[in-house]
């Protein structure tokens, strides 16, 4: 017994809404759940640590008042950018002032929180530092 179409007629299409143009494209496709573009992965807590330094480096005003109130000299930035709890301290400082944390993760397209889940990963966070 093969297959025979006479058993499996097409389903009729729907009627659209009142009010709403009809789909030109045919039921089985315009049925179909459009795609979600993937997620873009968060950077590492070192990369966006550094990202930050950058951006407070990037701006006068920025970098003069992170070198006032955290009292680093412009000398040591090479030596901070080297250093994982430096550059936890970066993001604290990111932290602590919440309109420059919104300008930054605008800047790169972050979640705010994503700041705060890197920080934790960084020596001085809430959990310890595992630099793998």
């Amino acid at each position: 017994m093969g297959f025979n179409p006479a058993r499996f007629p097409r389903l009729a299409e729907p009627a659209p809404a009142p009010g709403f143009p009809a789909d030109s494209r045919p039921a089985s496709i315009a049925a179909m759940p459009t795609r979600v573009p993937p997620k873009t992965p968060l950077p590492d807590p070192e990369t966006l640590a550094l990202q930050a330094l950058a951006f407070l480096v990037g701006d006068e005003d920025r970098l003069q008042r992170f070198l006032g109130l955290t009292g680093i000299a412009p000398d040591t930035l090479r030596g901070l950018a080297r250093d994982p709890a430096g550059l936890g301290a970066v993001l604290d400082y990111l932290l602590g002032w919440e309109p420059l944390l919104l300008e930054f993760t605008a800047t790169h397209e972050l979640p705010p929180e994503s700041v705060a889940a890197a920080r934790r990963k960084l020596p001085g966070g809430e959990n310890t530092y595992d630099p793998s």
